[in-house]
């Protein structure tokens, strides 16, 4: 029998190292700057650094921030460092 603990696999990820999986630009763990209320959609936590929400799924949710692929020769993809 194996016993596991849940969360112990979590590590640190710096927010520096987040980006929006939809555009792969850099986010911020700042609410977007205008968001429709009378929407009744909660606000969302993060935005691209020009704050505007980030991009939206084909499912019509929000796209959660994911963390940037580090390439293996120490370069980074995505980011829109472009």
């Amino acid at each position: 029998m194996t016993t596991s603990i849940v969360g112990a696999d979590r590590r640190f990820v710096d927010p520096l190292d987040l980006i929006c999986p939809g555009c792969t630009r850099p986010v911020q763990p700042e609410p977007p700057g205008c968001w429709p209320a009378e929407d009744g959609l909660p606000r969302p936590e993060w935005s691209h650094l020009d704050g505007s929400a980030l991009c939206w799924q084909l499912s019509g949710a929000l796209a959660e921030p994911v963390v940037r692929v580090r390439r293996a020769l120490g370069g980074v993809s995505g980011g829109g460092g472009r």
